[in-house]
């Protein structure tokens, strides 16, 4: 396991780990919680792991990797099999970020737990979270707490869990 959280970590740094993660590794978990990792860092450590097939857990919370970040990582799920515990916490992700999230929830993906809470998504990213999980039987823990999905968002979440039960 890494655990570099709250170490001021930059755009450069999380390239720099990336560079690391590219290589045959046997790292299972890395945190990088309370940095400042943005798009570009985003992009990097999610092009990396498309390389990368040890590394279980990623936790990136209460960074600012925002929508387009989202979507880096999102291509990242699409490539890689390992990847099984997703944290995205206050990264001012919105609509955007969660509807490319959704998009590659619909595809294959090993994500059992994603997490979103604390950021800007809203009733169509909640609804388009929705839709995605109709098609994605491995995810097991969603958790999209302190957003704004508002009723319409919550009626979405509401039918999915008509599907479980």
């Amino acid at each position: 396991n890494l655990c570099l959280d709250e170490n001021s970590i930059g755009d450069d740094g999380a390239a720099a780990i990336s560079e690391t993660l590219k290589q045959k590794s046997s790292l299972t978990v890395l945190t990088l919680n309370n940095n400042s990792i943005g798009v570009d860092g985003a992009t990097a450590i999610a092009a990396a792991l498309q390389q990368n097939n040890s590394l279980s857990v990623l936790s990136i919370n209460s960074n600012s990797i925002g929508d387009d970040g989202a979507a880096a990582i999102s291509e990242l799920l699409k490539q890689n099999n390992s990847l099984t515990n997703l944290c995205l916490d206050e990264n001012s992700i919105g609509d955007d970020g969660a509807a490319a999230i959704s998009e590659t929830l619909k595809q294959k993906s090993s994500l059992t737990v994603l997490t979103l809470n604390n950021n800007s998504i809203g009733v169509d990213g909640a609804t388009a979270i929705a839709a995605a999980l109709q098609q994605n039987n491995s995810l097991s823990v969603l958790s999209i707490n302190s957003n704004s999905i508002g009723d319409d968002g919550a009626a979405a979440i509401s039918e999915l869990l008509k599907c479980y039960c």
